[in-house]
């Protein structure tokens, strides 16, 4: 959830400096798509996909539908 509150409250202060300041933006990307070696370790989990080190599978976490809806509704 706070990795969600993060993503859109950035995309929002983007779209105001679009809207507000007529700063033109090319396209957004979120920091990290998968949780990553970051710092030496993998205990920090940014990712809008999660990876699954025992079955090594991926899953999309909920930030990423968030990241989406966003732009459906803009």
């Amino acid at each position: 959830m706070a990795q969600s509150i993060y993503l859109l409250s950035t995309l929002v202060e983007v779209l105001k400096s679009i809207c507000e300041d007529g700063v033109h933006v090319a396209g957004a990307i979120a920091w990290s798509f998968v949780d990553n070696w970051e710092w030496g370790q993998y205990d920090d989990h940014f990712g809008v996909q999660a990876f699954n080190f025992t079955t090594l599978e991926t899953y999309y976490k909920r930030s990423i539908f968030d990241f989406v809806d966003f732009f459906r509704g803009v």
